[in-house]
């Protein structure tokens, strides 16, 4: 139902691990949504990204107590 709505309203989802979190394969089933994206760390530093570069392209963020939350907001 989600990435149907996502998709209807052309929205897409970035779902960020925390840094010392790392993806296993069944974790990563999870984003097998043509909307929806499931990323760690190593992800990113593949793909040589930080996440900071992606607030810009973004609309909110959804995080925990994390200091990104000051970051987003500086943006």
């Amino acid at each position: 139902i989600l990435n149907n709505y996502l998709k209807e309203n052309n929205i897409y989802f970035l779902i960020k691990t925390h840094h010392d979190n790392v993806l296993h394969d069944e974790d990563r089933q999870l984003g097998n949504f043509s909307n929806i994206f499931v990323k760690d760390s190593i992800d990113f530093d593949n793909a040589q990204v930080f996440s900071s570069q992606l607030f810009k392209y973004s609309n909110g963020l959804i995080t925990d107590y994390s200091s990104v939350l000051f970051d987003y907001l500086l943006r």
